[in-house]
């Protein structure tokens, strides 16, 4: 986060089609203002994927505290009416955004309801969608060339009061974009969140035709790959958000990938020959 003036009000991205918008997850319920989950998860493509959609819910807040710069160790109050998503930036191109309320630039604004100083916060969600060729294409893109698009959400709010009454620098009414930037104005800005895209092993590997394979799958300490007819491979295990957890060089015929260290969940498995040429992508189990 970039800004402080105000806390977690973005939104960005879950499953459905191209056409499709957000909708508020209702397991989130009851949780204070922000993003919700934490972690998005990562598209997994392939010729014959379809369209994907990546979406996070949005709980607004009511109000912020601030230092009063003209009474040290005292705060000000500023009520919050409104919120609304200005961009999402870094997703792969080709795809686009919206919100529950509209796709960009239509992006709509949320109300909270209620007066000061018991207002209510109001749900909402915001998404990135994309159809199967922006996907495909963005597999190994990114600034690192990795498939991971790190995002840059850009958001305002509206300032519908304060307490001490600070109007006079700050108008009833006013957005953040429009506080100057010497009274803590501006644009409220989140990067905690990515877009990781990889490639769907499923279909990859029955058009590759390939005779790498994987096993036992579910596994707890060790997975072994039959490279069957190939040799000398590099193998990866990546976490559902796109870091790299092992790597290991791989020889001929049957090796072993180490996974005790590794935490139970959810993995991909990528096997690669030298020149990088893509041989098996595979989701495992790792389980106790």
């Amino acid at each position: 986060m970039k800004r402080t003036l105000l806390p977690f009000f973005a939104a960005i991205l879950l499953g459905g089609t191209a056409t499709a918008q957000c909708t508020f997850d209702s397991q989130y319920a009851g949780q204070g203002p922000g993003m919700y989950p934490a972690v998005l998860d990562p598209v997994l493509t392939c010729v014959g994927c379809g369209d994907h959609t990546r979406s996070v819910s949005l709980i607004t807040n009511t109000f912020m505290n601030v230092a009063n710069p003209t009474s040290p160790g005292n705060f000000i109050t500023l009520y919050i009416d409104a919120t609304k998503l200005l961009s999402i930036e870094g997703q792969p191109a080709g795809t686009s955004f919206g919100t529950d309320l509209g796709a960009a630039p239509n992006l709509g604004v949320w109300l909270n309801t209620g007066t000061v100083p018991n207002q209510v916060s109001t749900t909402g969600c915001s998404y990135v969608t994309g159809d199967e060729a922006a996907w495909n294409a963005a597999i190994g893109g990114g600034p690192n060339s990795d498939g991971v698009y790190p995002l840059i959400i850009t958001v305002d709010a509206r300032i519908n009061s304060s307490s001490p009454d600070v109007s006079q620098f700050v108008p009833n009414g006013t957005w953040a974009t429009a506080v100057s930037p010497s009274l803590g104005g501006g644009p409220i800005i989140f990067d905690t969140y990515q877009i990781v895209v990889q490639e769907d092993g499923t279909v990859g590997i029955q058009e590759r035709g390939s005779s790498v394979s994987v096993y036992p799958n579910p596994t707890a300490d060790v997975l072994r790959i039959d490279l069957g007819s190939h040799s000398n491979a590099v193998a990866e295990l990546f976490n559902m958000q796109g870091v790299r957890v092992v790597q290991a060089q791989l020889a001929q015929g049957v090796s072993v990938l180490q996974t005790a260290a590794v935490a139970e969940g959810i993995y991909i498995c990528r096997v690669s020959d030298p020149a990088g040429q893509l041989l098996l992508t595979e989701r495992v189990a790792v389980a106790r």
